[in-house]
């Protein structure tokens, strides 16, 4: 079996990758509107897999 390395972001890259602040991601994870990240110690870290994958799966703004 082959492991697949996938890429951890910290919270200031998923903010700029989503267009938000750092805040706005905290505060969606504490509402469960947003995956929680995987803790290392005291670091945050989220799968760059799954955010991907969020933002593929998400409504469009502006979408009719």
């Amino acid at each position: 079996m082959i492991a697949t390395h996938d890429e951890l972001m910290t919270v200031k890259e998923v903010a700029r990758l989503m267009s938000v602040s750092e805040t706005t991601i905290l505060r969606w994870v504490r509402q469960d509107r947003f995956p929680a990240p995987r803790k290392f110690g005291r670091a945050a870290r989220w799968s760059r897999k799954e955010v991907q994958e969020l933002i593929e799966s998400a409504p469009r703004r502006g979408a009719a």
